[in-house]
């Protein structure tokens, strides 16, 4: 009978620790902020933007790699450039900095005018962020999709 209560008891305790371990939770996207010009030059544009993602896991996370294109003016696709693997910590919203370039030339075709006149009339540009960062949460990486739009003044800070 002993041996049957301490049987009981493993079964119990394991219960337990089995039950309150959780798989974790998908890191998720939020949006786009800080949205800036870094370098205008008539022949190319750098933008700085940072990506928000929430980790609502207890473990901290590491973005491994982002494939994120932008599609600007809805006519000209920019690949976005992540800096290094990054750190997300646990509990967080967590900005990844990232940063884009693109042709002014590309997106008024040959009007030279145009373009000059867009960034001294410091003109808005419409952005659409697409694509996957993967993130690695306690040895298992996910795809966290991003589709996001926002638009940013041609003018630099």
């Amino acid at each position: 009978m002993r041996s049957n209560f301490f049987y009981f008891i493993i079964f119990l305790l394991s219960s337990f620790v089995i039950s309150s371990c959780s798989q974790p939770e998908y890191p998720e996207f939020q949006k786009i902020k800080n949205i800036s010009i870094k370098k205008l030059k008539a022949n190319k544009v750098v933008v700085g933007a940072d990506a928000v993602i929430n980790n609502p896991n207890v473990l901290g996370a590491t973005i491994v790699s982002s494939n994120i294109e932008v599609l600007i003016q809805e006519k000209h696709k920019a690949k976005v450039k992540q800096f290094d693997r990054t750190e997300i910590p646990a509990n967080s919203d967590f900005e990844m900095p990232m940063q884009f370039e693109f042709s002014p030339k590309e997106i008024w075709k040959s009007d030279l005018l145009g373009s000059a006149l867009s960034i001294l009339g410091n003109k808005k540009v419409d952005a659409h962020f697409t694509g996957t960062i993967k993130v690695d949460v306690a040895g298992v990486e996910i795809p966290i999709p991003v589709d996001y739009q926002d638009s940013f003044p041609l003018k630099q800070k």
